[in-house]
């Protein structure tokens, strides 16, 4: 029997950058839909839609589209849009390529729900990358199947690949950054700004399954806005709250 997680949204962003990415996605929704009852909006950013594959991944997806043919993957603008058109008190930023076990995700949906906490990842902090020699045990379920020894800790306290929010908290800290543009220092942002701003953050147990995947410019610190990422993070980071709540203000994506 799948979880209800009708009060949940998944909001996933995507830029299909090589086929690796279009069988990441399968398997990601794929494994949500076998195991959840719940909603689904994935917003590609891009030059050309592909909206016809990713409609036949599932017909249950929301499907958004956002141009753009700077070859820049513009993820936090397609978060906050994503996030404006769900209907949801709970939704997900969910990386395409990530993977948890379905325990990890309704802790953390439950502490929500509860009113525990505001922000929850739903790993407690390793970030683990899976090669596609085992992307069949992650694709079942079968996690404790895993062989570690072919994976890698990309990162040991890691703040990416999937986080929970009180959709209402979350907007009142002021949505994703829009200032931060591809890969690099939103994670650390985002988490720093919610700290400052005194939001309820947690964890859950267990780790985050990422599938490995080849990368373009918008993967790696070749990115031209890298600079740019984390000035805008160590900015946020030298704020107080109050000097945090009225920059926030000043966000024009929170007017919208």
């Amino acid at each position: 029997m799948k979880e209800n997680l009708k009060d949940v949204t998944f909001l996933i962003p995507l830029k299909i950058d090589s086929d690796d990415r279009k069988e990441n996605l399968k398997r990601t929704i794929n494994f949500i839909e076998e195991h959840f009852d719940t909603n689904i909006i994935v917003c590609e950013n891009d030059k050309i839609s592909n909206k016809d594959f990713i409609e036949s991944v599932s017909s249950n997806i929301h499907y958004m589209f956002d141009f753009d043919d700077s070859g820049i993957f513009k993820y936090t603008k397609v978060l906050n849009d994503m996030t404006k058109q769900s209907k949801t008190p709970i939704t997900s930023n969910y990386d395409v390529d990530c993977i948890f076990p379905v325990e990890q995700i309704m802790d953390s949906v439950n502490a929500i729900r509860s009113n525990k906490l505001e922000v929850v990842y739903p790993y407690a902090g390793p970030f683990i990358d899976v090669p596609k020699t085992e992307f069949n045990n992650l694709s079942k379920g079968n996690f404790a199947s895993i062989n570690m020894n072919n994976c890698q800790i990309l990162h040991p306290q890691s703040v990416g690949g999937c986080i929970f929010f009180n959709k209402e908290s979350y907007t009142k800290a002021g949505l994703e950054n829009e200032n931060q543009l591809s890969w690099g220092f939103a994670d650390n942002e985002r988490i720093n700004r919610m700290m400052i701003l005194e939001m309820k953050v947690g964890r859950t147990k267990g780790n985050c399954y990422h599938m490995s995947h080849s990368r373009d410019l918008n993967g790696g610190f070749e990115n031209p806005y890298i600079k740019q990422n984390e000035a805008e993070f160590k900015k946020i980071s030298s704020m107080n709250k109050q000097q945090l709540q009225k920059y926030i203000t000043t966000w024009k994506w929170i007017k919208k």
